[in-house]
């Protein structure tokens, strides 16, 4: 069931991606108002709400706040297609934002509580996998949908099905919690006496945790870039009808993330139980590889190609999801684990989210001048180069991860 909720928020999440084009020609929007539409307003909100409701989510009943969640992004999903101007558009997607804020952190903590150990990074694998699913049902659907009905009914299209699974998650999803029998000293029996500032002190004092944070936003940077643009990309480079970016993008993107997802939650627990440091590692090394892939698909003029080597890049990312999640809860503690999520949640939909598809958009506008209708390809090569940055943060959460999950 979680795993489905997954699914739903990333489809509402991401369906705006592939109607960025009609959406531009109806209400006659800039890059950059399409860039804030997709980073900004969502990622702001998104961040800003999640850590309280997280805080909730580590004292309150999750499936409640998870329910709740559910049914206020969907409605606001819904609300976008009753757009009829940026500024409706614009708080329509904030809406979004706080709905989806109470989602991930009380899901993954959940999960932390289920699945202790070495299973964790199995299980928010196969979590995450949900949301890659509906990637692939945002992005296709959304494209069929528009080139049928069109942009508005398929936001409203999109958000009905959550208000139901909203109700479903209340009736029949179960808080289960204090499996996870890792003592530390700040949350024993003063543990509600534990206010926000102390938990987040707390957590930011880890080195581990510090770095690991830092290196998932600047992957989220290139990553967001990478999905909120590609189908403008692909309709402004390769000519793409609206249909064919949504079978044709929404199947590479959803496949090779789901086939990453699920390859990494099955080989990761066997490489991570042999070295702890593979936990973070693994995203590490995978940062640094798909650099030139991503630049190679942004440059080549073959179509065919550009989408194939899409496919190994998303691929090859998607597999370190599960296990750097995994390395955010083992630095984290046990009734912290919801809050430690949302704080990197933060900073990832901040610097990640917030940012990667507005300077992408903003870049664009600025190279225009210079290369017209092409200037997003290279808008997009550059916002590569961050993914280096973020390796390097990876690298060394690695090199502490043992120290800091032993002294718990």
């Amino acid at each position: 069931m979680l795993a489905l909720v997954c699914a739903l928020a990333y489809m509402d999440r991401f369906v705006l991606s592939v109607l960025i084009e009609p959406i531009k020609h109806d209400l006659s929007l800039s890059d950059t108002q399409l860039g804030l539409l997709t980073g900004f307003a969502f990622a702001f909100f998104y961040a800003v709400f999640g850590i309280p409701i997280a805080r909730l989510a580590d004292k309150y009943n999750r499936p409640l706040i998870i329910s709740v969640s559910v049914a206020l992004w969907s409605a606001m999903t819904a609300a976008c297609g009753m757009s009829v101007n940026f500024i409706q558009l614009l708080l329509a997607r904030i809406g979004v934002g706080v709905g989806e804020a109470g989602c991930i952190p009380a899901s993954h903590a959940m999960l932390g509580d289920l699945f202790p150990g070495k299973q964790k990074a199995f299980a928010i694998g196969i979590f995450q996998a949900g949301g890659t699913v509906g990637i692939l049902a945002g992005l296709i659907l959304g494209g069929l949908l528009a080139n049928s009905v069109g942009w508005q009914m398929t936001f409203i299209f999109m958000g009905l099905p959550g208000l139901i699974v909203g109700l479903v998650v209340w009736l029949t999803v179960k808080d289960n919690r204090g499996l996870d029998s890792v003592s530390n000293p700040l949350i024993n029996a003063d543990n509600d006496k534990l206010n926000l500032i102390a938990t987040i002190k707390h957590l930011l004092t880890q080195r581990t945790y510090r770095n690991l944070m830092l290196g998932l936003s600047m992957g989220a940077f290139g990553n967001y870039g990478i999905v909120q643009w590609l189908p403008s990309f692909l309709i402004r480079t390769h000519h793409m009808s609206l249909e064919e970016v949504g079978v044709l993008y929404g199947s590479v993107m959803g496949f090779g993330t789901l086939f990453g997802t699920l390859a990494g939650a099955f080989l990761a627990p066997k490489i991570i139980a042999k070295d702890q440091r593979w936990e973070v590692k693994w995203a590490a090394c995978c940062f640094v590889i798909v650099i030139p892939i991503f630049i190679g698909s942004f440059l080549v003029a073959n179509s065919t190609l550009a989408l194939g080597l899409l496919f190994l890049g998303v691929f090859t990312l998607s597999t370190g999801t599960g296990p750097s999640f995994a390395a955010v809860q083992t630095v984290a503690g046990p009734k912290m684990k919801a809050m430690a999520v949302a704080l990197t949640m933060l900073c990832m939909a901040i610097l990640g989210q917030g940012f990667g598809p507005l300077v992408v958009g903003m870049v664009s506008d600025a190279l225009v001048p210079q290369f017209g209708e092409q200037s997003l390809r290279y808008s997009l090569s550059i916002s590569m180069i961050i993914l280096a940055w973020g390796a390097i943060h990876l690298f060394k959460a690695s090199s502490t991860i043992v120290k800091d999950s032993q002294s718990l």
